[in-house]
């Protein structure tokens, strides 16, 4: 069955005095799910000029809506264990968010505080139709949201050096269903695989030719599923955390060594059940620029 797919974008930009302003909107015109139109809107206020030990301040603002269609697979999939289904309707998101951004120390700091506002409808999520075969196929969660606040925190203490700090709170919640109460995508619970609790330290030296970088990173426990019907079952994914560390070194203009480490502690976690995370991994190569 052909499925055709056509999107088009406009945009419009606007500075007023201590205000900016980015309006528009997308198009999308799909064979199967007809035409869309999702609008999105930014604002930032430049509330106070400065600098010194308490600089500016800036609020800021979004709104959006989003649409996203089923792909080939959740729709036609033939494969009994993924198996397709037709009638699936498209993603739909609206997205509210505000917030205010602090900068201090004579810019060689900056603290933002956001909170965030998310209402889902028609997620389109794997269900196991049988546990002994562990045959599934894909529905619709009828609505849900996501709401919460997040704190970032940058800073440059010395010449070359860069820190950054963010913590994340994250309450999720299926809304209405026409899963069962019992079921994983029953009404009250959370979302799949998104944490209440997530944060990271981060941090980017350069020195000379050297530029290094590492990642700490945390994320809580999520809700999640065997999918097929373990006694007891298993409902969730422990917390995690992991670093990773990365570098490049420039020996000439044209050339620069790079390497990586990703999970350098050699963490045992699941990011998904089922989906082991890979032990200590160690890359490396060289980039050319001509």
């Amino acid at each position: 069955m052909p499925v055709d797919d056509f999107g088009g974008v406009f945009q419009y930009q606007a500075i007023i005095g201590r205000l900016s302003l980015t309006n528009g909107f997308r198009v999308e015109d799909h064979s199967l799910f007809k035409k869309t139109v999702t609008p999105r809107s930014s604002a930032a206020y430049l509330l106070r000029q400065g600098s010194g030990d308490f600089g500016a301040t800036k609020l800021k603002f979004n709104f959006g809506l989003a649409f996203k269609e089923p792909n080939l697979v959740q729709l036609f999939s033939p494969d009994p264990f993924f198996l397709g289904n037709p009638h699936l309707r498209p993603e739909r998101n609206r997205s509210f968010d505000f917030g205010v951004e602090q900068r201090l120390l004579n810019d060689h700091a900056k603290v933002e505080i956001n909170w965030f506002d998310n209402r889902f409808r028609d997620l389109v999520e794997s269900e196991t139709t049988d546990p002994q075969t562990f045959a599934s196929t894909f529905i619709n969660v009828n609505a849900a949201k996501a709401n919460g606040a997040e704190v970032v925190v940058d800073t440059a203490p010395v010449s070359g050096l860069k820190l950054r700090a963010s913590y994340t709170y994250l309450n999720s919640l299926v809304t209405r269903s026409s899963s069962s109460p019992v079921s994983e995508f029953g009404v009250g619970h959370t979302l799949f695989r998104r944490p209440r609790h997530s944060g990271s330290l981060g941090a980017i030296w350069n020195w000379k030719r050297l530029t290094a970088s590492s990642m700490f990173m945390y994320v809580g426990s999520r809700e999640d599923s065997d999918f097929a019907g373990l006694v007891p079952p298993l409902t969730s994914d422990p917390s995690f955390t992991r670093l990773d560390t990365a570098w490049a070194y420039h020996i000439s203009k044209n050339f620069t060594y790079t390497g990586a480490i990703t999970n350098v502690l050699d963490r045992s976690y699941m990011e998904a059940l089922g989906f082991p995370a890979l032990p200590i991994e160690f890359r490396m190569g060289g980039r050319f620029a001509f």
